[in-house]
C-alpha cells in the first residue's frame, strides 16, 4: 500500500522521466543523471574537459577562498549561498527574487564551455512551456520537443522533466567525485559562489542608497520602506550580472526573529493565486497551526491543530515503552507518557522539544480534554517573546488580535 501511494504521490516525476528518456534515448531506468548528461553532452564521454572554470577574484576582487572558507568584504560567505538577517518587526517589506538563479549563474559563467548554450537553451524553452508559449518553445532543440507541447499534461510533463535536468546539473557540478558535469578545478563550489557574492555586493549597494536590508537568503532580498526607485535599481543591478529579478510578494508588516524564521502579512499575493491580507510563516516556530491561528489568522481551533510531527534520524521513538518508530504524529497529554529516543547503543534522551511535558500519539486522542495545553500555550508565548526581542509587536500585531493571557508578556511596549 505504501509503495502504491508513493508511485501515485510521485506519478508526475515518472512521466517526467519517461518523457526525458525518450530525449536522450535513454532506458527509463537509467539514473537521472544519466540521462541529463546524455540529453546535454550527447555522447562526449568526457565533457568536463572542455569546460571554462573562472577565477572568481577578477570579478569580485578581494575574494578568497582559504582552508574551505570563503570571506568576501569581510564576511564570510556560505559554501550553499549567501545569508543575512537584520531581525526586527518593519513596515511595506518587499521580497524580490532571481529567477533561478544558480542556472543564471552556470551561464554567465560559460561553465559548461560549448555546451553551455545547450544549457540555457534547456533554460530558456523550460520557462516558455512555463508561460504556455508552446509556439516558441516548438522551434528548440531543432523541434525535437514538438511531439510533447501538443497537449497540456504532455507539455507539463516535458516542463518536469526540464526541471530534472537543471536540478541535478548544479548538485553534480559542485560534488567531491569526478563526473561528467564537475570541471577538475572547482572546489569552491563557483557556481553557487558566484550568486553569494553578488548578494553580498547587492546588499551594500542598497544600503549604499540608504535602504535597509532585511533578509537575503540565497537569491532572494527584502527590503524594507520599499519604492519603485530601490525595486529599478536592484532589478538593473541584477541584470549587469545576468540575473533577473521579480517581485514576489510585499508584506505590509513582518517581524523576521533571525536567520531562518519570520512571520509576515501579505499586502499582494496575486502571483500566488492566493487571496491577498493572509499571513504567511516561515520555518516552524510560526507555522504550527496552533501558534499560527491563535496569534495571526484567528481561524477556529480544531483537534487536528494539536498534531506534532517527531523525526529522529538515528534510533527510534518510544513513549514510555511503546515502540514507535523513527516518525511520529503525537501530540501532548495530560495522562500520556515521556517521548524518548532510544539508539542502538542503549541509551536513551528525550525526543526534541519534548522534554517537560507528557505524549500520545495521535491516533489515540480522543478529547480536547486529554490536551495539556500549557504546552501549546508556550510555543505561542515563545513565539511573543521571540518577536518582542526583535522589535515591537505591536507594529505587527494589534493588541485586540493578541489574547489577554499572554498580555504580560507584551508590557514592555
Amino acid at each position: 500500500k505504501a509503495t502504491e501511494a508513493l508511485f501515485k504521490y510521485t506519478y508526475a516525476d515518472y512521466k517526467a522521466r519517461c518523457i526525458l528518456a525518450q530525449l536522450s534515448g535513454l532506458p527509463v531506468s537509467s539514473t537521472t543523471n544519466q540521462q541529463s548528461a546524455r540529453f546535454l553532452f550527447g555522447n562526449d564521454k568526457r565533457p568536463q574537459d572542455k569546460f571554462v572554470y573562472t577565477d572568481l577574484t577578477k570579478t569580485f576582487p578581494g575574494y578568497k577562498f582559504e582552508k574551505g572558507v570563503s570571506t568576501y568584504r569581510g564576511e564570510e560567505v556560505g559554501e550553499g549561498g549567501y545569508v543575512y538577517a537584520n531581525p526586527g518587526v518593519y513596515k511595506h517589506t518587499a521580497e524580490i527574487d532571481v529567477a533561478s538563479m544558480h542556472p543564471s549563474s552556470l551561464i554567465a559563467l560559460n561553465y559548461f564551455g560549448p555546451y553551455t548554450e545547450r544549457f540555457k537553451e534547456l533554460k530558456d524553452t523550460r520557462i516558455l512551456i512555463k508561460h504556455k508559449d508552446f509556439k516558441a518553445a516548438e522551434n528548440a532543440f531543432n523541434g525535437v520537443l514538438k511531439p510533447f507541447l501538443k497537449d497540456p499534461e504532455q507539455a507539463s510533463g516535458l516542463a518536469q522533466a526540464m526541471k530534472i535536468v537543471i536540478n541535478s546539473v548544479y548538485g553534480m557540478t559542485a560534488a567531491k567525485f569526478d563526473n561528467p558535469f564537475r570541471h577538475p578545478k572547482n572546489i569552491d563550489n563557483i557556481i553557487a559562489k558566484r550568486g553569494a557574492l553578488f548578494m553580498v555586493d547587492l546588499k551594500h549597494a542598497v544600503q549604499e542608497q540608504g535602504y535597509t536590508v532585511v533578509h537575503i537568503k540565497t537569491d532572494s532580498i527584502k527590503i524594507a520602506n520599499v519604492d519603485d526607485k530601490i525595486t529599478k535599481f536592484i532589478i538593473d543591478f541584477g541584470k549587469k550580472y545576468g540575473y533577473n529579478f521579480e517581485v514576489e510578494h510585499i508584506f505590509d508588516k513582518m517581524a523576521l526573529v533571525n536567520k531562518a524564521v519570520l512571520i509576515g502579512h501579505v499586502e499582494d499575493n496575486d502571483e500566488w493565486g492566493k487571496e491577498s491580507n493572509t499571513w504567511e510563516a516561515i520555518g516552524a516556530e510560526f507555522a504550527e497551526p496552533y501558534t499560527f491561528k491563535t496569534l495571526f489568522s484567528h481561524e477556529q481551533i480544531t483537534s487536528n491543530d494539536f498534531a506534532i510531527t517527531k523525526q529522529v534520524k538515528k534510533g527510534t521513538i518510544y513513549i514510555d515503552d511503546e515502540f514507535i518508530g523513527k516518525v511520529a504524529q503525537v501530540y501532548a497529554s495530560v495522562t500520556g507518557g515521556q517521548c524518548k529516543r532510544h539508539t542502538d547503543d542503549g541509551k536513551e534522551s528525550f525526543v526534541s522539544g519534548t522534554k517537560g511535558f507528557k505524549w500520545k500519539k495521535f491516533s489515540a486522542y480522543t478529547s480536547e480534554k486529554d490536551v495539556d495545553m500549557d504546552y501549546y500555550d508556550l510555543q505561542v508565548k515563545t513565539a511573543i517573546d521571540d518577536i518582542c526581542e526583535a522589535g515591537n509587536i505591536l507594529d505587527l500585531l494589534d493588541q485586540k488580535d493578541i489574547p489577554a493571557r499572554f498580555s504580560n508578556e507584551i508590557l514592555p511596549f
